[in-house]
């Protein structure tokens, strides 16, 4: 059973690496400051601190803004898991999300997260170079985000 769960991962890994970038045309015009949250699972040498470091380190070298409250949610979300038989594999998100006021079939209004730009990376590898890997791919992702940011501003 362990072994068929690791090959639907592999598989599923292999799927597809990517997937969209802006959710709508102009869904990052405008936009200066962004909160940055993070979301990080720490296993195979990954840090939520070195994640951190990485990507306010590419920002400050942008026109974009970290502050503590924004109504644009900059967010990170690593999940990672380990299997004896593959190594560490995982999937990192970055995520532009506001929350927007709309009204739910019951005609109750209700806050929803409204998501304006989406990348992210899936990776895999032995336990003692898979934090690099996601560092870098953390990095790659920051980065087509301030690449995509400057195109829309």
């Amino acid at each position: 059973m362990k072994k068929l769960l690791g090959i639907a991962v592999i598989v599923f890994l292999f799927s597809g690496e990517a997937y969209s970038k802006s959710i709508h045309k102009d869904s990052l015009k405008g936009l200066k400051e962004f909160k940055l949250e993070l979301s990080v699972t720490e296993l195979c040498g990954v840090t939520k601190n070195s994640l951190e470091t990485s990507i306010k380190y590419i920002l400050s070298n942008s026109n974009i803004k970290l502050v503590d409250n924004s109504a644009s949610l900059l967010a990170l979300h690593v999940q990672i898991m380990v299997e004896e038989d593959i190594g560490c594999f995982g999937h990192a998100d970055l995520s532009v999300l506001e929350w927007w006021e709309t009204t739910n079939s019951a005609n109750y209004k209700i806050a929803v997260p409204y998501v304006l730009y989406k990348e992210g990376r899936y990776r895999k590898g032995p336990p003692n170079s898979f934090n690099i890997n996601l560092v870098n791919t953390v990095e790659e992702l920051t980065k087509n985000f301030v690449i995509e940011w400057s195109n829309k501003n």
